[in-house]
């Protein structure tokens, strides 16, 4: 049976395409907050749906185990709700969910907004580790190496807090998902427009696997200087702006 999924709407009632955000691993819909307020005031008449995947923030279950499985639960979402041509915005473990449901639902996908991602997704051995055994490390670890040096301590801060109440096990199969992705194979079925934006000084996943990405789907690419990979949180108002420049013409 299908998980029922928690969200967050924006614009609720309006008739154009739908933004559906898709968090990262170990994650929730919060992390989009400040991002989709400023691209649904830029879009007044598209709605926003900001998501909670299974295992996460206010959605029953556990986190589950592959990209795949993330997929078809945001595509039985899609079905269920009858939301028939979206703009899927991921972030990170986001991004690689949304690529699998573009690729395996063209129909459906109007567009991709691909952001600190790639077609691949390896994860730091000792951050598994770390997440199995020591959460309060493994949350200090990502703390370091996840934000630009011009981030706001007041965000990087919230962010570790947020993190610290996470079920260690679910930020292990999120991480264990992200490690095993390999979506390359599958960007050919991706027809849809794309923008990938990543920060300049993104550790997770560099901007060589974000360009790369962009090139492997003729999309088009924004780097953000002094951001890293927390881009939505980091420079809110620069990645709005990005979007909405790529969604003028495609809405």
């Amino acid at each position: 049976m299908p998980v029922t999924l928690a969200f967050r709407e924006r614009n609720s009632g309006a008739a154009g395409s739908v933004f559906v955000y898709l968090h990262g691993a170990a994650s929730d819909k919060t992390f989009w907050l400040s991002l989709s307020r400023l691209v649904a005031e830029r879009f007044p008449n598209h709605p926003g749906i900001l998501l909670d995947l299974p295992g996460h923030g206010e959605s029953p279950g556990k986190a589950l185990n592959s990209i795949a499985a993330y997929a078809e639960a945001v595509e039985d979402f899609l079905n269920d709700n009858d939301l028939k041509k979206v703009f899927l915005v991921g972030h990170s473990m986001g991004g690689a969910i949304a690529q699998t449901v573009a690729a395996r639902n063209p129909d459906k996908a109007q567009g991709l907004v691909l952001v600190s991602t790639g077609a691949r997704l390896g994860v730091n051995p000792m951050i598994l580790q770390l997440f199995g055994n020591d959460l309060p490390t493994a949350v200090s670890l990502l703390r370091q190496t996840a934000f630009g040096p011009s981030a706001p301590e007041a965000i990087a801060a919230e962010v570790e807090k947020r993190m610290l109440t996470i079920d260690p096990q679910n930020a292990v199969r999120d991480f264990s998902a992200c490690d095993a992705f390999d979506g390359r194979a599958q960007l050919a079925a991706i027809r849809c427009p794309a923008l990938v934006a990543v920060g300049e000084h993104d550790q997770l996943t560099p901007t060589k696997l974000n360009r790369r990405l962009a090139e492997s789907l003729n999309a088009d690419y924004r780097e953000i200087p002094e951001a890293g990979h927390m881009l939505p949180l980091e420079a809110p108002e620069i990645l709005a702006e990005a979007i909405a420049d790529f969604v003028t013409d495609r809405s």
